[in-house]
Formats: C-alpha cells, sequence, structure tokens
C-alpha cells in the first residue's frame, strides 16, 4: 500500500474575498488600523473611526500620533513592533474634538514575503468603562474594609452617645460627607441633640414625630431617604436646612435585630458638590447594622458548608485549601472511627503530628461534658448517614492544654452505605475565651455602673433616694395584716388613692403630708399599670412615718438612665416606667428603688408631720 501524500484543501473563493475581512474588520469593537512603518495609516475600521471622532476618508494617510496623544511613546512603540515583532501598552486615545480617553495600545508586525517594507497592525481598545469599574470596585473595597474597622469601633464602646457620634463620624468618613447628625426614638418621635459639621460637635434640638420631615418619614416607612434638592424637598423643613446650610442629605434608619426601631443617622453634603446615591445608602445601611459578629458566623457557616460540598465532589481541592489555613485541618475516618487522614495544619492546632492522629477519634476526648453529643452524632452518622450540622468538641493538646474545635462533616458513602466520615475542624478556642472574658468584662462593668449610680443618687440627693437589691426592698415592708390591693388599670390607680389617704388619715397625718404621699402613690402606681403590667400596693407604718410599697413584675428601668429618671421631670423609655419619678422625688421624704428585669419596687416614705423647716434648710447644698 502506497504512503498517502497530504493534500491541501482549498478554501472557497468568497472565503477569501477582500470585502468578507473588511466587514469582519468593521464588526470589531476595538479600533484596527494598519500603518506602514512611519505610523501613517493605510487602513482604519468603522471603531476607530468611533474612537477618533472622525471619519475613514479622514483617517487615510494620517499618522498614528493623531489619535493618541504621546507622540514619543507611539514612535518608540513602532520601532519596537518592527524590531520584535510586538508592542502592547497602555495610552491615551485622542478625539478630533479634543478630549483624550484611556486605552490600550497592541501593535503586531504583519510579516509578507512579497512585501519589502514592513506593515503594522494596530489594536486600540477604549478602557473607559474598565477603567470607571475598575475605580467603583476599588472605593467599594475601601469602603468596605473601613465599614469593618467601624463596626469594630462602634461596638467597643458602651455610651449611647459615644455610639451615636462614632456611628455619625464613620458615616461621613465612608461617604465623605461635611455634616452629620443622629437622632434617638423616643415615644414615636425622633429627636436630634447633636450635630457634627467638618468634625465638630454642634448642639441642635430638633424632634420629629411620625410623618412629620424626613426623619417622620423614616420612622413610617423605615427605609433610607435621599434627596440632592433639600431646598425644594417638601419633607425638609426651611428653617433646618437653613440654619445647618446644606443642600443633599441622605437619612437612614437604625433598625436592631428583633426589628425595633432605635433611630437614624443623617448627613449632608458631600465633597465636591456630589450627589448622594443609592450606593451610599448601600454601605450606609451595612454601618447601620450592629449584627457584625452574627453576620460574620453566618458567613463562616456557609463557608463550611461550601467546603463540605467541595470535599464530596474533589476531595484535593478542599486538601489544598484547608491544609493551607492555619485555623482549620481537614480528617478523614472510616467506619470504625479511626482516621485515616488529617490535614498537617492539625499539628500547629494540637501539636500532634498527622500520624499521631491516625486512631481512634475518640483518645484525645477531654472529659467536657459536650463530648457526650461527640459520639452520639458521629456514631449515628457512621449507621444512617445522617448529619449534626456544625457542633463543639474539645480535645487536649499535646500539652495537656485544652483546645475548643467547631466541626462540620458528611458521610462518605458508597454503593448507598456509609464507609466513613469527612470533616473540617476549626480552631475556636481563642473565639471562646474571648467570648467568655467579654461576658465577665460586661458584667463587672455592668456592676461597677449599678454601684455608681447608687452611690451617686444616693449623695447628690442626699440620701432621699437609695438604690437596693430585690431582697434588701422586700425586708422593709413586711409584717401580718397589712393593707394592700392590687393594681391592673387606671380605676384600681383612683382606689389606691383613697386607700392610702384613708390609711393616713387614721395614722394621724397632717393634711400637707397626706396630699404629698397620695401624690407620690398615684405616680408610682399609673407607672405600674402603665409600664409594669400591674401591682401590687401594700401600706406599712414604720414610727414617725408611713411607708407605701408598690412593687410589679414588668421589664425593669435601664441602669443607665436612672439618673434622668429621678431628676429629669417627665423623663420616660420605652422599656421603663420612669414617667413621674422626679415628682415623686420632689414630694417624698424617702424613696427606695429596687429594679432589675424581674420587676421593679419602689417605697414612698412620707412623714406623718412635715420636717422642721430648719432641717430642710440644712439640706441644701453650700451654694444654696
Amino acid at each position: 500500500m502506497s504512503k498517502r501524500e497530504p493534500t491541501e484543501t482549498a478554501a472557497p473563493a468568497s472565503l477569501l474575498d477582500e470585502s468578507i475581512f473588511r466587514h469582519a474588520a468593521d464588526c470589531a469593537p476595538d479600533g484596527l488600523a494598519i500603518v506602514d512603518s512611519e505610523g501613517s495609516i493605510l487602513y482604519a475600521n468603522q471603531a476607530l473611526e468611533l474612537l477618533h471622532g472622525s471619519n475613514l476618508q479622514g483617517l487615510q494617510k494620517r499618522r498614528v500620533t493623531h489619535f493618541v496623544v504621546q507622540s514619543d511613546l507611539v514612535t518608540a512603540a513602532l520601532r519596537k513592533g518592527i524590531e520584535e515583532g510586538k508592542w502592547r501598552g497602555e495610552v491615551t486615545g485622542a478625539r478630533s474634538d479634543g478630549s483624550t480617553f484611556p486605552a490600550t495600545l497592541s501593535i503586531t508586525r504583519l510579516d509578507q514575503s512579497n512585501q519589502c517594507e514592513p506593515l503594522l497592525l494596530l489594536i486600540l481598545r477604549d478602557l473607559t468603562d474598565h477603567k470607571v469599574w475598575q475605580a467603583r470596585l476599588e472605593l467599594r473595597t475601601k469602603q468596605l474594609s473601613a465599614l469593618l474597622e467601624a463596626s469594630r469601633e462602634i461596638n467597643s464602646v458602651l455610651s449611647t452617645q459615644d455610639v451615636m457620634r462614632l456611628l455619625v463620624q464613620h458615616a461621613m468618613d465612608l461617604t465623605s460627607a461635611s455634616g452629620g447628625c443622629a437622632g434617638i426614638l423616643v415615644d414615636d418621635i425622633m429627636v436630634f441633640r447633636e450635630c457634627n459639621i467638618e468634625g465638630q460637635i454642634t448642639p441642635i434640638d430638633y424632634a420629629f414625630p411620625r410623618g412629620y420631615g424626613v426623619a417622620g418619614w423614616v420612622i413610617e416607612h423605615r427605609k433610607p431617604y435621599i434627596t440632592n434638592e433639600a431646598e425644594h424637598d417638601p419633607l425638609v423643613p426651611p428653617e433646618m436646612y437653613r440654619e445647618m446650610g446644606f443642600s443633599k442629605l441622605v437619612n437612614v434608619p437604625i433598625i436592631a435585630s428583633d426589628g425595633r426601631l432605635l433611630g437614624c443617622f443623617e448627613l449632608h453634603n458631600r465633597a465636591h458638590e456630589r450627589s448622594f446615591t443609592e450606593e451610599d445608602t448601600e454601605v450606609l445601611v451595612g454601618l447601620a447594622n450592629q449584627a457584625a459578629v452574627a453576620l460574620t458566623n453566618a458567613s463562616l457557616a456557609e463557608s463550611l458548608r461550601e467546603s463540605a460540598e467541595t470535599i464530596r465532589k474533589n476531595e484535593e481541592t478542599l486538601r489544598l485549601l484547608v491544609e493551607g489555613t492555619p485555623d482549620f485541618f481537614f480528617y478523614i475516618h472510616d467506619a470504625n472511627g479511626v482516621f485515616t487522614y488529617v490535614s498537617p495544619s492539625v499539628e500547629a492546632i494540637t501539636g500532634y503530628t498527622p500520624s499521631e492522629w491516625m486512631t481512634h477519634y475518640t483518645k484525645y476526648l477531654t472529659d467536657n461534658p459536650i463530648n457526650e453529643n461527640v459520639i452520639f452524632y458521629t456514631e449515628r452518622t457512621l449507621k444512617t448517614g445522617v448529619v449534626a450540622g456544625s457542633y463543639p468538641v474539645e480535645i487536649y493538646h499535646k500539652n495537656g492544654s485544652r483546645v475548643m474545635l467547631e466541626v462540620y462533616e458528611q458521610p462518605i458513602t458508597e454503593n448507598g452505605k456509609v464507609v466513613g466520615i469527612r470533616g473540617v475542624a476549626r480552631d475556636v478556642t481563642e473565639l471562646c475565651r474571648a467570648e467568655i472574658a467579654e461576658r465577665a468584662a460586661r458584667q463587672e462593668a455592668e456592676n461597677r455602673i449599678k454601684t455608681f449610680y447608687k452611690e451617686t443618687i444616693f449623695s447628690v440627693t442626699d440620701g432621699k433616694l437609695e438604690i437596693m437589691e430585690r431582697d434588701e426592698i422586700e425586708r422593709m415592708c413586711t409584717g401580718p395584716d397589712l393593707p394592700e390591693m392590687e393594681i391592673r388599670d387606671a380605676r384600681d390607680v383612683a382606689k389606691a388613692r383613697k386607700l392610702v389617704k384613708e390609711a393616713a388619715q387614721a395614722a394621724g397625718m397632717e393634711s400637707s403630708q397626706i396630699d404629698a404621699l397620695v401624690l407620690c402613690v398615684g405616680e408610682a402606681a399609673t407607672n405600674a399599670y402603665k409600664h409594669g403590667g400591674g401591682g401590687k400596693l401594700t401600706i406599712c407604718y414604720k414610727g414617725e412615718s408611713i411607708r407605701v410599697k408598690i412593687a410589679d413584675s414588668g421589664p425593669g428601668m435601664d441602669s443607665l438612665a436612672l439618673p434622668k429618671i429621678a431628676f429629669m421631670k417627665g423623663f420616660s423609655t420605652v422599656k421603663s416606667l420612669g414617667m413621674g419619678y422626679a415628682n415623686i422625688l420632689a414630694c417624698a421624704d424617702k424613696v427606695y428603688l429596687s429594679t432589675s428585669p424581674e420587676g421593679t419596687t419602689v417605697i414612698i416614705e412620707v412623714f406623718k408631720q412635715p420636717k422642721p423647716l430648719e432641717l430642710q434648710l440644712a439640706n441644701l447644698p453650700d451654694l444654696w
């Protein structure tokens, strides 16, 4: 059999027609040109015509330097293209109207056997959209980085005022705003007390009820609001934008994880007179959400689940991922619970080498009760294929310390039968320690605050208001057959006043003192049924005075709000029964208060006879 000689397949003549190539070149999105060694254009496609803004006839015989700003660079690039066959770089394109645009220029030498002078193919690509996209991506990356830092700093303070100040400052930094303020929702009214104007804190006094102004709109709709023409926006009160000197604003609600609207923050004007955009609100909404830790954990859990799915599809991919991560290790054990593979990163976490881990999974478990679930979950997965999701495991480190792990597992099945388990373990030891330390620090801080307010309030009121523990206050009003009644509604408040008045009269209390006691009882009883869900009133007698105890099982008062509750007339909070305490303090001779999430108890003590005037004057501060 003779060897077949290779044959050439001739292309159809229509494919070689010059019009086909011209049409293809004109359809290209980039500007194309064929130039001689001097850079004179011999051919240009329609895209180059559009880029430069001239017609094709106008481009013919022109030099490349007519549509590229850097003439010296282009001349050198042409020489490179002739000498080395190709050149590529970024240039500044020029249009016929004098405007410019970022571009890439590619030069390729066209070698032709029948051509003495080399020709060059030029490709000019407009990078304007790419540069805009790249700039937006870089800005978003910077914003996200700044957002993470802002969330960390905001969550590191305990004062509401400090939180709101930091919130406004970081929001201004993220959007390049020149001013901003934050409002707190109090009794369905958004209250603003200060404003940050170019870094300077200035007192203000604005209150917006539901439906009034931008803040009132946010109360109703619980969505961000943008206006870049404040002077023409009907929601912006004229006196506000005139006084504060802004023309653009964005207002973002602050919503708690349980859905409650806590307040909002508002930014004014941007650098270079730029407008606020929807992209700004996306970043600001992220700043408003204080659930950064929860979001991080959710993201991590999703990553673990995705990693587990990757294990099932491609074990080697997961190994490359996990083995290079110091906080994770990957493992596989067989149907008997004996490890067959543990990634090298296990040694950095546990101190044991992968070969030392080639034993039963229970060998290094500690006596921590949580490990009882480890055996249960593992055996159940091996028998049924049911997985428990992520769960904690505590093991011994080689140095004797304990390491807390979070593991996520999936069964390995063959022909429908479970033959082993593969999983990912994450070292969460420091995280657990940090959480324990944080809880301890928070408790200590709360105790210090509580002691501080107790001692401060006692001192400032010259012993008139005393904050007590529940067991202390319960011991103050005890005894058999004490008059008492339940307080459920407004009618019971009137009954309570009458009961106390009759008891005081029977005990021989002077009439002005009776009026003071009845007034105090009315305020406290109203608080009990309005804010505490009802309560119980008890009357007890103590020598020269009468004590009235009113106790409820409501949510209690916020300890941070006690000074305002005590001294600011009419002050109230959403979760407290603080209304009227200033009135009580003004009329009573002594007030004892105990409050906690389990309820609030107040004892009002009024002397049967008024104190002597000289005794009252002795209690006044020196400056009086």
